[in-house]
């Protein structure tokens, strides 16, 4: 996409040329501004703030100085061939570039569940023949086409989310939507989903099929077009969370209800999926725990059931490029521990507290360590103060599912050891996997979902963690590994 030529610029205008194409690079934008609305995106993790390297292109003609930023993430040899960070290069002249494409590789896309407590198939007239299960997370998009006779996968189509480049956590999209890009971040988002449902469309021949879409409250709005600005201001109210239906690529949708602003239909779906608000309403309560970006909570049976949400972060999913994988990160975390070389405080032991511990291609550093520290402190605080408004003791808690972003492989045990989860319920913990994904498949192949997930939806009951007698300090009990 060309916006203009030379003679339509203004003269604080700047021609920028990458390939054969030309832009205008408005006076006090970087490279990084231009690319965003040229939607040539990066995956940024810092939403081009200058804190994670990622955003590398190089100058072909035009180059500028080397930021700070610059200095500490690239190398001297990428400076001297014109190596730059394009969040923090501001052309002062006509220039040429080229985009770097990184190398570092992606976090890994969690699509996989493991739940025994559904079958995932069965034969039913009214079940459409194939369902395309959608779950839009902050940092991640997974999605699988099921054949509901079989339970079989046929396809799977697994994407980082492309609104990443404005930031990692709901927060950062937020403040785009609030300075007018929500637009773009609706395109975004609706592009990539529509790329992954024309894709699997292509295994299938003239078969019924239906879309069912989960992801939390901010996703949602973006993804409907909704506004996010009430999400960001107190009191924090949604603009709405009721299901909706509509057509994507021709084919029946349904984007799930969700709770609040902070508990969204991806902990709807989670809470379908476990069945923890079945109709036999058994006497112990079950506990989600989604350990993604945003660290939301359930915990309840069918007679209660209380919702909540607390700012665990990207700290469990690593800063991007040769970083480990969360689950890696957690285990590491807890031998350091056992070995001495990480305390109970946090600290590491010298020589590592300057430069980090180096392991495998990456290395962890005391900044990481607090990030972790941080993110269990919030997780393990919110549970703790779930249990005490339930009220529930440990023993009252039938079983702890731990879904989201890292719930497939995560080891209970080495969580527990950190202070993810409290000691009493390690036993009692398993790690599930996407259950977002998984309940918006059963909600999809179910022609029963939609009243039974809107009971569950009405019999919810939100917590603000904040608002909540002594969180603080449970909070920084619970630091501590």
């Amino acid at each position: 996409m060309t916006e203009g030529t030379t003679s339509l610029y203004k003269e604080s205008d700047i021609q920028i040329r990458i390939g054969e194409d030309s832009f205008i690079l408005h006076k006090g934008e970087s490279i990084f501004d231009l690319l965003l609305r040229q939607e040539r995106i990066f995956l940024s993790f810092c939403g081009g703030k200058g804190k994670c390297g990622r955003c590398r292109i190089r100058f072909l003609q035009g180059i500028v100085y080397p930021s700070s930023a610059d200095r500490i993430f690239l190398t001297a040899e990428e400076i001297r061939r014109g190596v730059r960070l394009a969040c923090t290069a501001r052309p002062t002249g006509v220039c040429r570039i080229e985009l770097l494409l990184e190398e570092k590789k992606e976090s890994k896309i969690i699509s996989g569940y493991q739940l025994d407590e559904w079958k995932t198939k069965g034969e039913n007239e009214n079940w459409p023949k194939n369902v395309i299960a959608v779950d839009i997370g902050t940092t991640t998009l997974a999605m699988q086409l099921i054949d509901t006779s079989s339970g079989e996968i046929l396809a799977q189509f697994c994407r980082m989310n492309p609104q990443r480049s404005y930031g990692p956590d709901v927060i950062s999209r937020i403040e785009a939507d609030t300075r007018g890009e929500g637009e773009r971040l609706n395109r975004l988002i609706l592009r990539e989903v529509e790329a992954g449902i024309k894709e699997m469309l292509l295994q299938l021949q003239e078969q019924t099929v239906v879309i069912a879409i989960a992801g939390n409250t901010t996703m949602q709005h973006l993804f409907l077009g909704f506004s996010t600005r009430s999400l960001g201001e107190y009191p924090f109210q949604p603009l709405d969370l009721s299901k909706k239906e509509f057509e994507l690529c021709g084919i029946p949708t349904v984007f799930l209800p969700g709770i609040s602003a902070f508990v969204g239909a991806d902990i709807v779906a989670g809470i379908y999926a476990l069945r923890m608000c079945q109709a036999s309403k058994e006497k112990k309560a079950t506990l989600l725990i989604d350990l993604g970006t945003n660290g939301e909570m359930a915990i309840g049976n069918g007679d209660k059931l209380l919702v909540c949400a607390t700012a665990a972060g990207p700290a469990f999913e690593g800063r991007g490029a040769d970083s480990l994988e969360g689950t890696d990160r957690i285990k590491l975390i807890a031998t350091l521990l056992e070995e001495g070389i990480l305390d109970a405080s946090g600290l590491l032991a010298d020589p590592y507290f300057e430069k980090g511990y180096p392991y495998k291609n990456t290395v962890i550093t005391q900044e990481d360590v607090r990030a972790i520290q941080m993110a269990k402190a919030a997780i393990c605080a919110g549970i703790k103060i779930l249990m005490r408004e339930y009220p529930l003791r440990p023993d009252e808690i039938d079983q702890v599912y731990l879904a989201g972003g890292f719930g497939y492989y995560l080891d209970t045990q080495k969580a527990a050891r950190i202070g993810l989860i409290p000691d009493e319920l390690c036993e009692k913990s398993k790690a599930v996997g996407n259950t977002s994904l998984m309940g918006a498949y059963l909600y999809g192949r179910n022609p029963g979902a939609a009243t039974e997930v809107e009971a569950l939806v009405a019999l919810a009951e939100p917590i603000n963690l904040a608002e909540q007698p002594g969180f603080e300090q449970i909070y920084l009990e619970s630091l501590d590994f």
